[in-house]
């Protein structure tokens, strides 16, 4: 873990199970368990059975707990081997659950016996709710003003709140206490409270925060652009600088392969970590990367890795982008998302005086954490 900005801003990447830092499923519960008055969750999936207990623990303390979730994880849309034999009739035939999803589908009802408001995303076909939030002790009402409890913070990464994503994939997550950054995030859980979901109306403009000299800009996809954004960040990077990526989904997106091949092939180093079952696939940017110049890994087999599901870029030794958006085309035109970009090359960015001591920090905690993957990676191999 790497706090930073007077702890305003804390860093974390896991699993130790695969020689991380940080324990994400126990920092998530730690983070829930600070709860002082409510508790609002943007997830995709929860499965972790320590963290729902944990959001079950403050709705039953009598503090006001939201969730929100992706529905295909209780639908069971791509399970139909799984849909009760015709015969059956009683609800509790029909109940009985033999499928993966049932670990999701107890969390759902065990949530809601312990009355915690629950609601599922209004997105059709593949369009993905695919935040991954906690915001606690501090709900926007109607009218946008803020209600604070006693410890508001923001907890928010690539890591979902599941088993797989504590323990066997490798993610990241940071946690502010920044009053611009917890509200913007508030908005943005206020709006799909309320059913707001894909690409819709336009709102603020995307904000960027003063954390104790650090510029953090906050962008909510589809309707802030962050692909434009990764490729504005990219475009900064001098020549001799170096960007680093670890990506978990990265097809379909023009504008960031293209720049990484552009900035390749003058006189920057480009390299990254893709993840194995995403880079095999016929539409993933691997080989387009790889043979214009950018240098394309793979968690080794015996490496352990079941997903590398960080989506991480580090630019230049200062500038760090994360969140939940992958560089495809459904993040970019359809998924709830989220991207931050932290840092800056510059002495001042968009109103903030750049603390660049703090900017170098951050990158490095970062930059030692893909630097440590790509030990345990090797050359991407486009199949023949």
């Amino acid at each position: 873990m790497q706090e930073l900005a007077d702890k305003k801003l804390r860093c974390y990447c896991g699993p130790k199970e695969l020689g991380a830092p940080d324990d994400l499923e126990a920092t998530i519960v730690e983070f829930i368990a600070g709860t002082t008055k409510t508790l609002d969750i943007a997830i995709q999936e929860i499965d972790s059975l320590p963290i729902a207990e944990a959001i079950a623990a403050k709705k039953r303390e009598g503090k006001s707990v939201r969730v929100l979730l992706n529905r295909s994880y209780l639908q069971d849309d791509t399970d139909a081997s799984n849909r009760p034999d015709a015969a059956l009739k009683s609800v509790e035939e029909l109940a009985a659950d033999g499928s993966e999803r049932k670990i999701n589908r107890d969390v759902f009802a065990a949530l809601c016996r312990c009355g915690v408001e629950v609601r599922i995303d209004l997105n059709p076909d593949n369009k993905i709710f695919h935040h991954k939030f906690a915001l606690r002790d501090v709900r926007l009402d109607k009218n946008g003003s803020a209600r604070r409890g006693e410890e508001p913070a923001l907890l928010t990464g690539s890591a979902n709140f599941t088993e797989t994503d504590g323990h066997k994939n490798l993610n990241h997550l940071f946690v502010f206490e920044s009053k611009g950054i917890e509200e913007d995030f508030g908005q943005e859980f206020r709006e799909a409270w309320a059913g707001e979901f894909g690409r819709g109306r336009l709102g603020d403009p995307p904000s960027t925060h003063d954390v104790g000299g650090i510029p953090v800009k906050v962008l909510f996809a589809p309707d802030h652009g962050p692909e434009a954004e990764v490729v504005k960040q990219m475009l900064k990077c001098p020549k001799g600088g170096e960007i680093d990526f670890a990506m978990f989904t990265f097809m379909g997106s023009s504008a960031i392969d293209d720049v990484m091949i552009v900035l390749a092939g003058a006189g920057r180093k480009v390299r990254g970590i893709l993840d194995r079952g995403q880079a095999a696939m016929p539409t993933a940017a691997s080989h387009l990367l790889q043979e214009g110049g950018v240098e394309v890994r793979i968690p080794k087999l015996k490496a352990g890795v079941r997903k590398l599901h960080h989506k991480l870029a580090v630019i230049d030794g200062c500038t760090v982008v994360g969140g939940s958006f992958n560089y495809s085309e459904p993040a970019t035109l359809y998924n709830d998302e989220a991207l931050l970009v932290l840092g800056s090359p510059y002495p001042e960015s968009e109103g903030v005086e750049v603390d660049a001591g703090e900017c170098k920090k951050l990158a490095f905690f970062f930059s030692a954490e893909v630097e440590r993957i790509w030990g345990m990676s090797e050359p991407w191999k486009k199949k023949a």
